[in-house]
């Protein structure tokens, strides 16, 4: 397990430092980044786990199962979450703030929250939304889940952020 957080979490710090570090495009209204970069962060953040998932085979899909249960255990959080990602999700966090500047830090912070609970429910595969969508929906389809968790995200960080000025 180790290994697959070192090499998980090096993947992520690498992609985030690859993301640009500010948005040019500006909503001409309210001077906070457009959409699309705020997309490439996230999809910094959340892609190496969801591709790893989605292509790197049985053993990384146990591990992606076993950290959403691990990221749900108050007892494991600070033991094993921390001190393997914290430092993305702190670099990750700041580059977000220079995104934008005017938001509360509160709502940063719930912002990254609900990013995170969308990961562990995710990667968890309970198979809750093959159940309440009558097998419409796979929790176990990463492929369809990559699609539309980005910009989901996307748009969540985007109003509550923007909405904090």
């Amino acid at each position: 397990m180790k290994s697959k957080e070192s090499s998980a979490s090096k993947e992520e710090a690498k992609q985030v430092d690859e993301s640009p570090a500010k948005d040019d495009a500006k909503d001409t209204t309210t001077q906070t980044p457009t959409g699309s970069i705020k997309e490439d962060l996230i999809e910094a953040f959340i892609g190496p786990f969801l591709r790893r998932s989605l292509f790197g085979g049985e053993g990384w899909r146990d591990y992606a199962r076993v950290v959403a249960q691990i990221a749900n255990s108050p007892r494991w959080t600070s033991e094993i979450m921390s001190a393997e990602f914290d430092p993305v999700a702190i670099e990750f966090i700041r580059r977000i703030r220079v995104r934008f500047p005017v938001a509360k830090t509160e709502d940063v912070y719930w912002s990254f929250h609900f990013l995170l609970g969308a990961m562990t429910m995710t990667f968890a595969q309970t198979g809750r939304i093959d159940l309440l969508s009558g097998d419409i929906c796979h929790g176990s389809d990463l492929s369809e889940i990559h699609l539309r968790m980005v910009p989901f995200l996307s748009a969540g960080f985007c109003r509550l952020c923007k909405g904090s000025t």
